[in-house]
């Protein structure tokens, strides 16, 4: 039964259960689906930095347990703090320490980067994800950070 036509179409649909999509098996059903922002901030794994920021923007999208979390975040002074660089605020916990990044732009991010480096990423840590740099020697932390900023998408998993 198709509801509505290329010229008239309903504006709102309220459901109170899911909407199963090209099938009605359980893996078609989309229960869960949202949109939002939340504030990424930068901390360190031993102790917080005090931080000025010249912006800090991010949105997501929530699709069942996957959530997709673009950021972008503008450092204009930092001093203290120690430990592995991070980033704080996700929208939802990761189920795992497995976190996708994508960066335009790591600006600040320098503790690790040497010439022999190959890529960045990261891992979730509880609400966290923490910068982890990929090389000929191997993954290391990333303990340094500059003004700057920092501009890209985490891809992750939750329970939420």
């Amino acid at each position: 039964i198709d509801l509505g036509s290329s010229g008239v179409r309903f504006k709102d649909l309220y459901l109170g259960g899911g909407l199963y999509l090209g099938g009605t098996g359980s893996s078609n059903k989309l229960e869960d689906y949202e949109e939002g922002t939340w504030t990424p901030s930068v901390t360190r794994s031993s102790s917080a930095p005090t931080i000025t920021y010249g912006a800090q923007s991010a949105q997501y999208v929530k699709v069942g347990g996957i959530v997709y979390a673009p950021f972008y975040i503008l450092i204009t002074g930092i001093s203290g703090g120690s430990g592995n660089v991070r980033v704080s605020g996700l929208p939802f916990t990761p189920a795992d320490e497995n976190v996708a990044l994508t960066f335009t732009d790591v600006g600040p991010v320098k503790g690790g980067i040497t010439s022999s480096y190959t890529g960045i990423g990261s891992r979730a840590v509880g609400s966290e994800f923490e910068f982890r740099v990929f090389g000929s020697s191997g993954t290391t932390t990333v303990t340094s950070l500059e003004n700057g900023y920092l501009l890209g998408e985490a891809v992750y998993r939750t329970t939420a």
